[in-house]
């Protein structure tokens, strides 16, 4: 019976987390403050794009992108972990980890943390029928391994013999993610699935995951934010009526629509005119800010509105019924995106063509529903330079934790037909940073196109930019860059003695435990170390070591007791060593 038992618990669940660098080698930092080299992320033949980002909370990043080495017409998921050093993890392939080369095509995949260093990463798959897509998800070790834990090539989480795309990921803080899908029966619908931190689908919400609404007609183009509580709130454009409109919905962790909310959506703005591409962002109190291209206007060109959604479902009474106009300058202004200010406002920001050229504006909203003081009618301009400079994507604009923001672009200021990637930092009034430079910092002018840019912090208040790039004349590659909190690349493309990358942490023994279990380390370096034990639900169960530890090899004894003393469960639990250089996790499995 206990070997029954055991292969239940274990299975696929042996330790895959170590590097294994036994000396740890030195760091051959590869940032340059020459804009037209970068760091080659990943230079396979064929085309790779379709990009996401991620921290991985030590300055460095995950990457994320569609590949197509393999010719077309497959695709294929394909990953890369860099280090904050400005190199690639050395215990990851050179050109990235296949996360997924089923049969068919793979792509526009999408990343959330997994609350241990890891990430999840999901994707629209073809593998079925080649013709209607499905969604699937895959688990990432902080140390870049696949979780083989979950099914090979990733897990189905919405297959059906329709097509269904991945439209946004959210983390729940539990080690799984909620998923928004676009499905086209008869109609295009919204519907919302949730995978657990097993890799499986949460059987409450259903093998076709929630609808946000079953009212008539069509709805597109949706948004998701936390509601803070476990929960999310979900944005859309809907097409009840005669033009789009858009509408949102609070759903509880369980599956549930909040009663409390009317039936089929709340309208946020129902004004004549279409409205679509929908943007939210939390605000710090179970609600949201959500702005949208608007066509109201008799020219009929787009405009920037937005509106603040209650937690209790209806629209804050302080701001204009059917949004306030953020921006309603001549011709278009689309592609809207914000970030928190921190104090339950919003900086917001657009692709905007009231010139010859798209270039990028912005513009600061309080909770309130009013602008800064002094605020530009409709928008600062954040680069206005010759050509076009457009801001495309998920991943292109963040807090930089003190009220203001860090946005990147692909820009066309060259006059060429080829475009290059720039970025910049807002402060809190969305005006640019005169510390940086004026219509932004060149982060690669490399011979070649260069576009699809996304972003994420540094750590140390820059950023790590990540963007396809054409300098090899025939395909697209994938190339990163770090830019310093002063808007400067930084030049440390030397090597850097006494920076060693190495953080080990072994298998622990015995695995299964009966009785205890040791948990082998070794730091490179002296400094912090944490060693914790986690529960599949993602909370603490026992810390073993919090404080400043010796560059040597180190032990502690786990004798399956809590925090508080009391025997754990039989399971599988995860082993968590945090580090000033890096962190590494694996699994242990208690069996009495």
């Amino acid at each position: 019976m206990r070997r029954r038992v055991l292969t239940h618990i274990l299975l696929g669940t042996s330790c895959l987390l170590s590097l294994g660098i036994v000396a740890a080698p030195v760091a051959q930092a590869n940032w340059s403050s020459d804009p037209t080299v970068g760091l080659p992320v990943c230079t396979a033949t064929g085309d790779q794009g379709q990009l996401d980002i991620l921290p991985d909370g030590y300055g460095g990043t995950w990457i994320t992108w569609s590949d197509q080495r393999l010719g077309m017409p497959a695709a294929d998921i394909y990953l890369q972990h860099v280090l904050a050093q400005g190199v690639v993890d050395p215990g990851m392939p050179s050109d990235g980890r296949v996360v997924c080369n089923a049969f068919s095509i793979q792509q526009s995949p999408l990343l959330a943390p997994d609350g241990a260093g890891g990430v999840l990463v999901g994707w629209t798959d073809f593998r079925v029928s080649g013709v209607n897509a499905d969604v699937y998800v895959h688990h990432v070790l902080s140390n870049g391994a696949l979780d083989a834990t979950w099914p090979f090539n990733g897990s189905g989480i919405a297959i059906d013999i329709v097509f269904q795309s991945l439209t946004r990921i959210l983390a729940d803080g539990h080690g799984g993610a909620f998923l928004m899908l676009a499905s086209n029966v008869t109609e295009h619908r919204l519907y919302l699935h949730h995978v657990l931190a097993s890799g499986v689908r949460d059987p409450g919400w259903g093998v076709n995951g929630i609808l946000v609404s079953n009212a008539t007609g069509e709805r597109f183009g949706g948004d998701m934010v936390s509601d803070g509580a476990g929960g999310m709130l979900v944005a859309w454009e809907d097409r009840r009526s005669a033009t789009p409109d858009i509408y949102a919905m609070h759903v509880f962790a369980n599956a549930e629509l909040d009663p409390a909310w009317p039936v089929n959506g709340l309208a946020l703005c129902t004004a004549t005119g279409a409205q679509d591409g929908v943007g939210m962002v939390g605000d710090g109190s179970g609600g949201a800010l959500v702005a949208w291209q608007d066509r109201r206007g008799a020219s009929g060109s787009r405009d920037i509105y937005a509106t603040h959604v209650l937690a209790g479902g209806t629209v804050d009474p302080a701001w204009p019924a059917d949004g306030l106009a953020i921006s309603t300058a001549s011709n278009d202004q689309q592609e809207v995106r914000g970030v928190s200010d921190g104090a339950h406002g919003c900086i917001f920001t657009w692709n905007d063509k009231r010139g010859a050229d798209y270039d990028i504006y912005a513009q600061h909203v309080h909770g309130n529903g009013t602008f800064d003081a002094g605020a530009i009618a409709n928008g600062a301009p954040v680069c206005s330079a010759t050509g076009d400079q457009i801001a495309r994507g998920p991943h292109v604009f963040l807090p930089d934790g003190a009220g203001g923001a860090l946005v990147t672009w692909f820009d066309a200021r060259s006059g060429s037909t080829t475009k290059d990637i720039y970025a910049t930092h807002l402060l809190a009034t969305a005006a640019p940073d005169p510390a940086w430079p004026v219509n932004g910092s060149a982060v690669c002018t490399a011979p070649g196109d260069q576009s699809g840019s996304v972003i994420a912090p540094d750590g140390s208040g820059g950023v790590v930019v990540a963007w396809i790039d054409k300098r090899n004349g025939t395909d697209y590659d994938v190339y990163a860059q770090r830019v310093a909190q002063n808007g400067t690349l930084p030049n440390v493309s030397v090597s850097e003695p006494g920076q060693p990358l190495g953080v080990r942490l072994d298998a622990p023994s015995p695995d299964p435990a009966h009785t205890h279990t040791r948990l082998s380390f070794s730091l490179a370096r002296a400094g912090h170390a944490r060693l914790m034990i986690w529960n599949l639900a993602g909370s603490i169960v026992r810390e073993l070591e919090n404080g400043e530890l010796a560059a040597s090899g180190h032990e502690r004894t786990w004798d399956l007791l809590d925090s508080r003393g009391r025997p754990v469960p039989n399971g599988v639990y995860f082993v968590r060593l945090e580090t000033d250089a890096g962190a590494r996790s694996c699994r242990i499995a208690v069996l009495r």
